[in-house]
């Protein structure tokens, strides 16, 4: 490699890198009470995976961050040279000794540089819980390291097809497991806003010590994704496949029996990944090969076929108001009707937002805050508060 391109590779990581805090990892835990699913809005839909609690939460959308960008951009140069620089020293080889190392030299750097992106994302979350930063700044993180996870999963598996002589498989798929937990559905659409594809939809965002939760409305889908960093451990797999399939069942229990389309399998000894699609959409989760506990999953759900249960109506002056059954950072449904259950216009604010205003059929859709707020409908006649309790 010449000598201006390392002078570029420097620049950029300089550029990119430029106030960054790393933290050091810390303690392991191995409480993994409560990283089941709990019930979803209906008991006729998928259950979720929800954080043990939510320390710090709000609503915020991704935009455009130039150093963001740049730093992205940096990592994909990095990622690119890297796949080459192995794949060339793998055709260099003329032992199997010099081939080994070779593999085992991209997978220790592969390693780091997925320490490195585990420690950014703690102490970014962690800034956030405490209100050392905000809930922009904290999405820009995580949208960024969606992209710079993804770019590095992309040299693992390259380093994985490179490796004739198995060197390395269950470091690799351990390395795999950990990327996936800084990538999601709804971080790729913060990645391209932060690219400046556009400001994201309004997102979600719950955190906890042990982890994370984002969510948002997209296109028509509801659109959830969470991590639990207190779901996994160091010890190796115990759960045989069978025992994975057996437990993925109890944790979905519905999608389980409306399933589609069922894909499991086993990455390395020590992760099992499902997905689903079912008749509401789709699921993708991992659980921990040892404690059997689920530690990321991400949901997609069509909004016209989430059934829903009101569980809180309240009337005033001929409005009807109903709200359906949530928990913090699920789909919302607000349904305003007048007492023979005729559509109402109106508009919806929750927790002192606007939210929208409902259409023909009286309906607006929205993503529920974390704690007690108030859902206020305002039609031409009336006001009509709805009091709601999302813990």
């Amino acid at each position: 490699m010449d000598r201006a391109v390392h002078a570029l590779l420097a620049a950029l990581l300089v550029a990119s890198s430029a106030g960054a805090v790393v933290a050091a990892s810390p303690p392991g835990t191995t409480d993994v009470r409560a990283t089941g699913t709990v019930d979803g809005i209906s008991t006729n839909t998928t259950d979720v995976l929800a954080l043990e609690s939510i320390d710090a939460s709000t609503f915020a959308r991704g935009d455009l961050v130039v150093t963001g960008a740049i730093d992205v951009q940096a990592a994909t140069l990095v990622e690119t040279h890297d796949r080459k620089r192995v794949t060339e020293a793998v055709a260099a080889a003329e032992t199997d000794a010099e081939h080994r190392a070779a593999i085992r030299n991209a997978t220790d750097r592969a390693e780091r540089r997925t320490e490195a992106l585990l420690a950014a994302e703690r102490t970014a979350r962690e800034d956030y819980r405490t209100g050392e930063t905000t809930a922009e700044s904290y999405l820009a993180t995580v949208g960024r390291l969606h992209a710079r996870a993804a770019a590095l999963e992309a040299t693992v598996r390259a380093v994985d097809s490179l490796d004739e002589q198995s060197v390395g498989d269950e470091r690799r798929a351990r390395l795999r497991g950990q990327l996936m937990t800084l990538q999601g559905p709804v971080r790729a659409e913060l990645a391209a806003a932060l690219r400046g594809d556009g400001v994201s939809p309004r997102t979600f965002v719950g955190v906890s010590s042990n982890g994370l939760t984002l969510a948002t409305l997209s296109d028509g889908d509801y659109v959830r994704e969470t991590v639990r960093t207190d779901a996994q451990d160091d010890d190796p797999g115990r759960l045989s496949f069978e025992d994975a399939q057996t437990r993925f069942a109890e944790l979905y229990p519905w999608a389980s029996e409306h399933t589609d389309k069922y894909s499991l399998r086993e990455l390395g000894s020590d992760v099992y990944d499902v997905e689903y699609a079912h008749t509401h959409g789709t699921i993708i989760a991992s659980i921990d090969g040892s404690t059997g506990a689920l530690f990321r999953e991400s949901q997609t759900k069509s909004l016209a076929g989430i059934p829903t249960e009101e569980t809180r109506r309240t009337e005033a002056d001929d409005v009807v108001v109903g709200v359906s059954e949530t928990y913090p950072g699920g789909p919302l449904r607000v349904n305003v009707t007048n007492a023979t259950g005729e559509p109402v216009g109106a508009a919806v604010s929750v927790d002192g937002t606007a939210v929208g205003n409902t259409g023909d059929d009286g309906i607006v859709w929205t993503i529920s805050p974390a704690g007690t707020y108030p859902v206020t409908v305002t039609t031409d006649a009336t006001t009509v508060d709805v009091r709601v309790d999302a813990t």
